[in-house]
């Protein structure tokens, strides 16, 4: 388990406990933690660079590496890894993993990604795409920390 309580990255839709997370797997081209937004590319999956400002990106999650391993949460994946990944869709809850120095100081923030594989809190006038609304309150000091949130 996490060392802050996280067990899995896709917690599950709203609406009903017998919903599957939509999965896809690959090569892990870099090195990335669960939680990371990644692409997947014709080699693998490897860490997302999306800017913020780019819209209509559709987020795709790195599982837990014990989703097919035994590992937990707080496992990198490493190159050449089989990876795993969930295509997080409308009304899904996950645990993605938020950059340092993120302050959510409300429920439903606004999440986009850092365009290194991190969520990070979004501008809200319009310039940044927004893939997350955060569904709980947490300061991120320290380090990177997986936070739970839902696709808008």
């Amino acid at each position: 388990m996490s060392a802050i309580g996280k067990r899995k990255i896709w917690v599950g839709p709203a609406d009903g406990p017998a919903c599957k997370p939509l999965v896809k797997e690959g090569l892990a081209i870099d090195a990335f933690l669960p939680g990371t937004l990644v692409d997947r590319t014709p080699s693998g999956l490897e860490t997302s660079t999306k800017a913020a400002t780019l819209f209509g990106q559709e987020p795709t999650i790195a599982m837990e590496y014990g989703a097919h391993t035994g590992n937990d949460v707080d496992t990198a994946y490493t190159i050449g890894d089989t990876a795993i990944s969930a295509f997080v869709r409308s009304g899904e809850f996950v645990n993605g993993l938020v950059a340092v120095g993120n302050n959510i100081t409300v429920l439903g923030a606004p999440l986009t990604s850092n365009g290194a594989g991190r969520l990070r809190l979004a501008a809200t006038d319009g310039t940044e795409f927004i893939l997350f609304h955060a569904d709980e309150i947490i300061n991120v000091t320290g380090a990177d920390a997986l936070v739970r949130c839902i696709k808008v």
